[in-house]
C-alpha cells in the first residue's frame, strides 16, 4: 500500500529504530512510547488485522515479539510486559497496518490498562461460546 507508514518503513522509505528484522517481520521502537523499549513487530506483508492474518504470519508476529522480548530483559530489564494488538479504529488501531506491540513494564511507569467490564450469567455465556464454536 502506498500511503501505509509501515508498509513505507518496511521499504526503506522512511527512517526508524529497528531492534530486530526477519524475511517475515520488522520489530522498530515506537515513534511514541508508552514506555522506554516499546517496539511495535510488524508484518513486512501489508495485512490489515490479525483476525484476516495466516495461521503462519501470526506466529511469525508472536515468535518476533518473544525475541525482541527476551533482548529487552537483558539490555532494559523490565519487570514484566504487556503485548497487545489493537485491531479496527474502534479498538485504537491507529495504523491500518498488521503490528503487535511489545511494551516493557517498570515500577512506577504511568502505563494503565484498565477497562469496563460486563456482566454475564451462566446461560448468556453458553450461548455465546456456542455461537463462536459453531463458527470455528
Amino acid at each position: 500500500m502506498q500511503d501505509c507508514i509501515f508498509c513505507r518503513i518496511v521499504k526503506g522509505e522512511i527512517p526508524c529504530h529497528i531492534v530486530y528484522e526477519n524475511r517475515h517481520i520488522i520489530a522498530f521502537l515506537d515513534i511514541n512510547p508508552m514506555t522506554e523499549g516499546h517496539t511495535l513487530v510488524v508484518s513486512k506483508a501489508h495485512i490489515e488485522s490479525f483476525s484476516d492474518s495466516s495461521i503462519d504470519i501470526a506466529s511469525k508476529i508472536a515468535e518476533g515479539s518473544v525475541t525482541v522480548a527476551g533482548a529487552l530483559k537483558k539490555a532494559l530489564k523490565p519487570e514484566g510486559f504487556n503485548y497487545f494488538i489493537n485491531e479496527g479504529k474502534l479498538a485504537g488501531q491507529l495504523v491500518m497496518h498488521l503490528h503487535m506491540h511489545v511494551v516493557p513494564r517498570y515500577g512506577g511507569d504511568d502505563v494503565k490498562f484498565e477497562a469496563g467490564r460486563v456482566e454475564l450469567d451462566d446461560e448468556e455465556m453458553k450461548a455465546i461460546a456456542k455461537r463462536i464454536s459453531k463458527e470455528i
